[in-house]
């Protein structure tokens, strides 16, 4: 008697290991999010793209001023010309010299506002009273000027703050880059602007009150507002 054949069932093979995603097709992934201002393509506006870094570009020195701009660029390569931060500064490029780039007409700034502080020379003790004039240009996407002088305020408050205040002209600067670093992506640019107005060998008059120095005046479309006001 025939006993029946019984028919084993094979298993199907497994499915093939998934390739590795190509680092071709990752930029270029990368690249349409950085397209974003693009017609029809909505932005993101708490995005920021990886390659964009912080860039410091001097535009004009005199013997009483300095003007600087500080932004956000999309960079692709770096020259001799440029130091590239590293560790906590990473993000941060500084060009040595100024680009033919950086002199081209820029729209008028959204936000202006203007300070002065009191400095003393270490090495003759001489005092002077500087201008430090600071604009904004913000987002594309932001367009809210109510919330533009927020940003600003938000942005001038923690950059004066007494307990941290830069002593000197490098550590002001420095701290403006790190604000935009680690910040304010509302923010996409901002020139910096020093000039001495006076100096004198005698400390400036000290008022009868302590007041907090920040009457500042914000420029916005030929109107006059005030940021800051002063308090006892």
């Amino acid at each position: 008697m025939l006993s029946p054949t019984v028919k084993r069932m094979e298993r199907p093979p497994p499915p093939p290991t998934p390739p590795k995603p190509d680092r071709s097709q990752q930029q270029s992934g990368n690249k349409a999010q950085q397209n974003s201002n693009e017609p029809g393509v909505v932005p993101v506006p708490s995005q920021t793209p990886d390659e964009e870094q912080v860039v410091m570009t001097p535009l004009g020195k005199t013997n009483t001023s300095t003007v600087l701009l500080i932004e956000r660029k999309l960079i692709q390569s770096v020259g001799e010309r440029t130091h590239v931060a590293g560790g906590d500064h990473r993000g941060i490029i500084i060009n040595k010299t100024a680009e033919e780039q950086s002199n081209r007409q820029r729209e008028p700034a959204q936000l202006s506002l203007e300070f002065r502080v009191f400095l003393v020379s270490a090495n003759s003790g001489q005092h002077s009273q500087e201008s430090r004039r600071i604009k904004f240009w913000f987002r594309p996407w932001f367009t809210s000027e109510d919330v533009q002088a927020q940003v600003a305020q938000d942005f001038f408050r923690e950059l004066v703050s007494p307990k941290e205040f830069p002593r000197d002209y490098v550590g002001f600067i420095k701290k403006i880059m790190k604000q935009m670093q680690k910040g304010y992506n509302e923010i996409q640019a901002i020139e910096i602007e020093l000039r001495i107005l006076e100096q004198t060998s005698a400390p400036p008059s000290r008022p009868c009150k302590y007041r907090v120095p920040a009457i500042l005046d914000v420029f916005r479309c030929g109107f006059n507002r005030s940021l800051f006001s002063t308090s006892n």
